[in-house]
């Protein structure tokens, strides 16, 4: 699995999220909410070795935007999405087994947490967001 490979499979799970408008790149503008843009993570890789060889983790992280309208509604907006299970939530599309019985194409693939939920701003606008960190790996 390579970095496109592992961003190719978050656009695809993520896209089958009723509704959620995905951006493999960050755009310069988010025009559809709510969005989910992924973005490179920190660090990006993280490089090893195994006795079955090379082994490389890949870190991104996906941007979730809702709309900037009242307090009470966007949390309400953004609470479905970070929810562990149910029709909205990131880490049950990410996470999900695939038909092929590999997660996602990758060796593993996880969600490791949700931070900075609440108002955010993305180029110049106002949105209420969360930032999903996510690590796939390959190889070893």
């Amino acid at each position: 699995m390579s970095l496109i490979d592992l961003r190719n499979e978050l656009e695809k799970r993520l896209s089958a999220i009723d509704g959620l408008r995905v951006y493999a790149l960050p755009p310069e503008s988010v025009t559809e909410l709510p969005a989910a843009i992924i973005q490179p993570g920190q660090p990006l890789a993280e490089y090893d070795r195994t006795m079955a060889g090379p082994r490389v983790s890949y870190n991104l992280a996906v941007l979730l935007l809702t709309g900037s309208g009242d307090d009470t509604e966007a949390w309400k907006d953004l609470a479905g999405y970070v929810a562990p299970v149910g029709p909205l939530s990131i880490k049950e599309a990410l996470e999900t087994e695939s038909l092929e019985g590999k997660r996602n194409g990758a060796d593993w693939l996880r969600v490791v947490q949700a931070e900075g939920g609440g108002r955010t701003l993305y180029n110049k606008a106002a949105y209420w967001g969360v930032t999903f960190l996510v690590q796939g790996s390959s190889g070893g």
